[in-house]
């Protein structure tokens, strides 16, 4: 198949080459030489992480959504690598599923502008979304996925029901737990991970990833 690079975008991330020819996506495993024709329009979902850029933010508690979307990255070769809508973006093909990778960068009380944009610019639905992020609601370590629902106390999941006017955007909520009463919250979310509790939410930020995985690839109503 030849294409012309005046009618051709070609697009170059870790794992794979992207060509966008008119109404043609043809991926390239760059490993294994295998190639994937997928119409324009085949399944497309978001997964979005809320946290805060920059190192002095990166092992805070209130970046357990940017944690969760590292290792899927990890898990699928995927570098974010592109600036878009508010975010760093990448994606990967995931049992014939297309999957836009997100970090807003807009700071977490904001998240839901980059969400917002997001979903317009891949003409998603709201239930083609999951966001991921930080809960003191549940213990630390523990773990939930709900598909639709209200924001509770999480101010960028406000944000986000509140820009993209939905509530049915799925989540899944990593458990931080409470501040002990002499910590204001605000100071606690933004702490770095106490040793006692690394472990617990390393291995709750890798429950969310299997979850999410395999919530991306179940079937859904085409638009």
């Amino acid at each position: 198949m030849k294409f012309e690079r005046s009618v051709a975008q070609f697009n170059w991330n870790k794992t794979f080459t992207t060509i966008e020819w008119h109404e043609i996506v043809v991926y390239i495993d760059k490993k294994n030489n295998l190639w994937y024709n997928v119409r324009m329009g085949q399944k497309t979902v978001l997964v979005a992480g809320l946290g805060n850029l920059g190192d002095k933010y990166q092992d805070t508690y209130h970046n357990m959504g940017f944690w969760v979307v590292d290792l899927l990255c990890q898990k699928w070769g995927v570098t974010l690598d592109k600036k878009e809508c508010d975010s760093l973006t990448g994606f990967a093909m995931v049992e014939g599923v297309r999957v836009v990778l997100a970090k807003p960068t807009t700071f977490m009380n904001n998240s839901g502008l980059a969400l917002k944009a997001l979903l317009k610019k891949y003409k998603l639905q709201p239930s083609d979304c999951m966001v991921v992020y930080d809960d003191i609601d549940l213990p630390c370590g523990g773990v939930r996925l709900r598909k639709e629902g209200s924001a509770g106390t999480h101010n960028g999941m406000r944000s986000v029901v509140n820009e993209t006017g939905h509530t049915d955007i799925a989540r899944v909520r990593i458990g931080v737990g409470r501040p002990p009463e002499s910590i204001p919250l605000i100071n606690f979310v933004l702490m770095k991970v106490l040793g006692e509790h690394f472990e617990p939410l390393q291995k709750a930020c890798q429950e969310a990833s299997q979850q999410i995985a395999k919530w991306c690839v179940e079937p859904r109503e085409s638009k």
